[in-house]
């Protein structure tokens, strides 16, 4: 079977699905295959139904007027949906998007609601949005920001500064449709317990027709660009009851910004990827209105690539998430100090040379990022008395592991593990990291050149893309250490000194959960080790040299819930998977793998199976 000529699944087939989930409150299983993905993944992006909380995220295929009320009928049966989102398949045909909107009006539950429209010249939402009366949260997303090829995350340093290094991050995309509102935005007054809106892609939103009473309520507003926030500046009075503020890649921020005293009551605020000229008349600024906002918990000002940060900062004395990434920072303000209730704090994709001799007063500091800086082995002392740290990010520097080591015997990171949203942070959430120690083993690891005493409440740990030298038996001091990521870490290594790697964190780090490994030229020879994580949970192994997995792994067959093994050399699924009985994803996608072995239908526990990308591939289904 082809993927380009999989005919696409008919509503009927949907209701099926959605018949057979809902009674059973079973989550969904999928199996990801290339010849399925253009046909089962364009429609339907998730459907899960469990315990009495339903989510559906759906879209119609080709399907006659019929099927379409049949569906309709099939959402409005669901009398606890609360999470629904409309695809472009259905938001084309006027008709159909009536047909649900007025069903799901009917359930009388819906509260959170995803539009995401094709691009257009003028996208026109459909009327019926004004019957949802009870929905809290209405996001409309335009369809070229979600696309796969659509540009997503940060822009690299460098490829900004061979680009000239003009202009605002916003202005990478291509300028989108207009947004018209159902009656420019009259019709939705009885939207009364709307609390969240969010707009994407739009360059003009037409938040200005929006009734005042409407956006009175909001507590909620996010603008990605290229949206143009000019029209927020008139509806200043009328949105000083927001708690959290979002201006992604946004153009005509100025006028807003320079007046942001007025919305005294955010706790939240996002104001990331503009340009220059706005950190020149306001970041640097010790008068600016950004300052004023002593009641801010959570602030982002990263991808505005500006190399310093005025003092003023001090005053955000509430602060417990901060996040200055992406801004070609060599050097941070003294006054961060002065931050003590700080829990996350994001210095990635910068450029640190060294580390300031004050962030050991940051004692609240749970996760830290320093991901992609210039950092070396020498310039970690400062992280040596951090009480609470549990996450710590140190990918992509240029650490090495000698002597003593990293840290002077301890060494930390982590960045896609952090308990951080990199875009909206909810201060007040439960620490992830243990009791602190207490001041004489702080003292005791100070004067021992900095190990840590066997308590650390380190628990998430990356170092990938650095290239780890030495002995690895520093990891002794770090055993409660959770997640540990080397990818790319031992790639430098030959083949016997990256086995001895291999075998070190196997012993000293027991408890291990989730590993990374990928990317470092490993051979089944080189991994037989592992056998020792019993309580490894989930294992990431691609792209490396596999061609078979040592046999005594299956001793992980109680714990082990994920293995990734993309981009290897097997042609066969590996002998020792079928005794990973509590598997509940296996990747084997971009490999040589011709056949799927019988007995994949003995792993009672499999929901998610990667077998894209194959040279040929043979699927036997068990069901």
């Amino acid at each position: 079977m082809e993927g380009p000529t999989c005919p696409p699944l008919p509503d009927d087939v949907l209701l099926r699905i959605l018949a057979a989930l809902a009674p059973n409150q079973q989550a969904l299983a999928r199996l990801t295959c290339k010849a399925w993905a253009h046909a089962a993944d364009a429609l339907i992006t998730s459907a899960n139904v469990t315990g009495h909380q339903h989510e559906l995220a759906a879209s119609s295929g080709r399907s006659s007027t019929d099927t379409t009320a049949a569906l309709a009928a099939r959402l409005a049966g669901l009398p606890s949906l609360g999470s629904v989102r409309l695809g472009p398949a259905v938001l084309r045909r006027p008709a159909a998007a009536a047909a649900h909107l007025r069903a799901l009006a009917a359930c009388g539950s819906l509260t959170s609601l995803v539009l995401h429209p094709d691009a257009q010249e003028v996208c026109n939402l459909p009327p019926d949005v004004a019957r949802l009366t009870q929905l809290k949260a209405l996001a409309v997303v335009s369809a070229t920001s979600c696309a796969p090829g659509a540009a997503r995350g940060r822009t690299s340093t460098a490829s900004f500064l061979a680009s000239g290094g003009g202009g605002a991050r916003g202005a990478s995309t291509p300028p989108s449709a207009g947004l018209a509102w159902p009656g420019g935005g009259a019709s939705l007054s009885g939207l009364v317990c709307l609390a969240s809106l969010e707009v994407t892609g739009f360059g003009e939103t037409g938040l200005g027709g929006l009734p005042g009473v409407v956006v009175a309520r909001l507590q909620r507003l996010v603008l990605r660009g290229p949206v143009d926030a000019s029209p927020l500046v008139g509806m200043r009075p009328q949105l000083r009851g927001l708690r959290s503020l979002v201006l992604d890649g946004c153009v005509g921020v100025e006028p807003l910004l320079a007046s942001l005293s007025d919305l005294s009551g955010l706790t939240l605020l996002r104001v990331a990827n503009l340009d220059f000229a706005w950190w020149a008349a306001t970041s640097q600024s010790h008068s600016s209105p950004l300052w004023q906002l002593t009641g801010l918990r959570s602030l982002d000002l990263s991808g505005n690539y500006c190399r310093s940060l005025s003092e003023a900062i001090s005053s955000l004395s509430r602060l417990s998430y901060l996040n200055l990434s992406s801004n070609l920072m060599d050097d941070l303000p003294d006054s961060i100090a002065q931050l003590t209730g700080l829990q996350v704090l994001d210095l990635s994709f910068n450029e640190l040379q060294q580390l300031p001799a004050w962030m050991p007063q940051l004692s609240a500091l749970v996760a830290l990022r320093l991901h992609n800086n210039l950092l070396d082995s020498t310039q970690m002392g400062p992280l040596r008395r951090l009480p609470v740290l549990a996450a710590l990010s140190l990918a992509h520097n240029r650490l090495n592991w000698c002597g003593e080591g990293l840290l002077g015997g301890r060494t930390n990171g982590s960045h896609d593990c952090l308990p951080v949203d990199e875009h909206e942070h909810e201060p007040g959430s439960p620490s992830p990291a243990a009791a602190a120690p207490d001041g004489s083993k702080a003292a005791a690891a100070a004067d021992s050149g900095g190990i840590p005493p066997s308590g650390s409440p380190l628990r998430v740990l990356d170092l990938s893309q650095n290239r780890l030298l030495g002995n690895l038996s520093l990891l002794s001091s770090l055993q409660g250490l959770s997640s540990l990521r080397l990818r790319g870490a031992l790639a430098h290594l030959a083949p016997e000194p990256a086995r001895r790697c291999v075998a070190c964190v196997s012993e000293r780090l027991p408890g291990l959960r989730r590993l990374d490994l990928s990317a470092n030229a490993l051979s089944a020879s080189l991994v037989g080790d592992l056998s020792r994580l019993t309580a490894l949970q989930q294992l990431q192994l691609q792209d490396n040299v596999l061609t078979d997995l040592p046999p005594g792994l299956i001793r992980l067959g109680a714990s082990l819930e994920l293995l990734d093994l993309r981009h290897n050399r097997l042609q066969q699924v590996p002998i020792v998977v079928r005794s990973l009985v509590s598997l509940y994803t296996l990747c084997l996608g971009a490999n040589l793998v011709s056949t799927l072995p019988h007995w994949l239908s003995e792993l009672q526990q499999l929901r998610n199976l990667d077998v894209s990308r194959q040279v040929r591939v043979a699927v036997v289904f068990f069901f």
